[in-house]
């Protein structure tokens, strides 16, 4: 009898769960989710009302008032991240026309909003793609590491110390700590050797020096390596304006400026000088930082990073990155104009074909990005630019599930240069292949 009575009373529990999860996405629910919303809604009960528009459209997205009021009320409370992102969605999808309509154009107000005092700006080219990459402000200052070498003039530390300077004073929030260890640092400042054999008919590219950012699997980013080359190809020492002006250029894609200006007045201009000079030692021109250049990053510091070195306590201050960027394929394409007329201009350097092709790859267009990596390995002089080459080759591989071909370019990559993200690929590969042998 007991039993029985046990039996009953988790029937009856079951048709009430059945029967509230039935009216939970029955039309009847949705009706009453919107009109608990309008009268919340008209009393000026905003946040609240969202969640409850937000349950109406859920069950029933098709619903014209539902969608609509949905929205009004996200443009009636505070532009948080969770609102700029509902927002900015809904004004790109397929929704009804007025609440599509009033998303957009409270979006294009909101970017307006976003980009008062910051119009003159180079922001689209400055991200890495849908990435963007900066420091946690929570954790300023950032810790700087130069390292120490008996090899070289005394004012190269002391004109990267100097550039250090000029972005903190010029940003007003970037602040840098220098630190005695390499292995506390954010930014690492090393020198190294001229590579040797990289001239050609053209005479020797004039490199100064170059940046390399360290993310590990899980997108947390480890530290930002600026490595300055001892000296010129000639072997002559670097002028100290030379030094600083390619500090300053390199600490901005150290604080996440990842792409380049498109502007000569910039001291983020890819190409400030020509990469072939044979007079570039004499260089007359003093660069310095732009107004342009403070805009882009001070704009860049106040997007949410989907890269960062550590946990972000406040989400809900930043501003959602398409808003003020656009959407991924945008922001491809135009690193992709930019990319072309680096490689028009210089048609002799690996380096524009590898990045192009990285675009294309992202793009889905492998075709071309395969094309590009054959150009980029004609003109290939270093072990860096055939560990590039080779991974890139790998990666597209991957993605077109030929895993063979791409488990061999791993290991060419391997062969020029140790990387942990290339053996976590060759593992991911390794899983993939014993999972299809099983079958």
């Amino acid at each position: 009898m007991k039993k029985r009575i046990i039996n009953l009373i988790l029937i009856f529990v079951l048709i009430v769960l059945g029967g509230i999860l039935l009216w939970r996405y029955t039309p009847i629910c949705a009706n009453y989710y919107y009109n608990k919303g309008k009268l919340l809604y008209d009393a000026g009960n905003y946040n609240e009302a969202v969640s409850m528009f937000e349950q109406a459209t859920n069950i029933n997205p098709d619903n014209a008032a539902y969608t609509h009021f949905y929205v009004a009320s996200l443009t009636k409370v505070e532009p948080t991240y969770f609102v700029q992102e509902k927002l900015y969605n809904i004004s790109r999808s397929n929704a009804e026309y007025s609440a599509k309509s009033l998303a957009k154009s409270y979006v294009s107000n909101l970017r307006n909003e976003f980009l008062e005092g910051l119009e003159d700006n180079y922001i689209v080219r400055a991200v890495a793609t849908s990435e963007i990459i900066h420091w946690n402000l929570e954790d300023f200052p950032i810790k700087v590491y130069i390292q120490k070498n008996d090899s070289i003039p005394d004012y190269y530390c002391k004109m990267v110390r100097s550039a250090l300077k000029e972005w903190e004073k010029r940003s007003g929030f970037i602040s840098f700590s220098e630190v005695k260890s390499e292995s506390e640092s954010n930014i690492s400042v090393v020198f190294k050797d001229t590579p040797k054999g990289n001239c050609d008919k053209n005479g020797c590219p004039y490199v100064v020096a170059t940046t390399e950012h360290n993310v590990s699997n899980k997108n947390v980013l480890e530290k930002m390596v600026i490595s300055f080359f001892k000296t010129n190809p000639y072997g002559d020492d670097f002028l100290s304006n030379e030094i600083y002006h390619t500090a300053l250029h390199e600490l901005g894609h150290a604080l996440g400026i990842m792409g380049h200006s498109d502007s000569s007045s910039d001291i983020m201009y890819s190409n400030n000088y020509k990469i072939y000079d044979l007079f570039a030692a004499y260089r007359p021109k003093l660069m310095d930082i732009s107004q342009r250049d403070i805009n882009t990053l001070t704009l860049l510091y106040k997007i949410y990073p989907t890269i960062t070195n550590s946990k972000i306590k406040n989400k809900e201050k930043y501003i959602y990155g398409p808003i003020v960027i656009g959407n991924d394929d945008s922001v491809l394409q135009a690193k992709l104009i930019e990319l072309k007329k680096y490689i028009n201009k210089y048609p002799q350097i690996s380096a524009g074909y590898i990045n192009i092709s990285a675009i294309y790859e992202q793009l889905g267009e492998y075709e071309e990005a395969v094309e590009n990596l054959k150009k980029a390995y004609e003109f290939a002089k270093t072990p860096d630019e055939y560990f590039l080459i080779e991974y890139n080759y790998a990666i597209i591989s991957f993605n077109s599930q030929k895993f063979e071909q791409a488990k061999e370019h791993v290991q060419k990559a391997l062969s020029y240069r140790e990387d942990k993200d290339v053996r976590k690929l060759l593992e991911d590969i390794d899983k993939i292949m014993s999972e299809i042998d099983k079958h």
